[in-house]
């Protein structure tokens, strides 16, 4: 019985098959691709904020629209805190967040 494939095929196989020109460039480009998002998460990740100092808050409270952010010290962040509970558009959850930073910068919740 003659075989079904073609004369020589096993070398045509063992030289492997070369690349066209597009395949190049989507290869290229997922590369692309690919090391940006590294760079991105990398750079996200290295750029955090800063830790609150003694006395100041610091706190981002995630909404269903964007983020709250608390970014005060003295006077004001003792203010914050210690009117925590008539804060209204925080809810319980946003007040934990804000309370927990209070803590942690050492000033009063109320």
């Amino acid at each position: 019985m003659p075989s079904p494939l073609p004369p020589d095929h096993h070398r045509e196989v063992a030289a492997g098959r070369r690349l066209g020109r597009r395949e190049r460039v989507i290869a290229a480009a997922m590369a692309v691709l690919v090391i940006a998002v590294a760079v991105v998460s990398i750079v996200s990740l290295a750029s955090s904020s800063a830790p609150a100092r003694r006395g100041c808050l610091n706190a981002t409270v995630p909404g269903p629209i964007g983020a709250t952010f608390f970014r005060q010290c003295g006077a004001e962040a003792r203010q914050i805190c210690a009117t925590l509970s008539s804060h209204r558009g925080l809810g319980s959850f946003g007040a934990g967040i804000v309370a927990r930073d209070c803590r942690r910068a050492g000033l009063p919740v109320g």
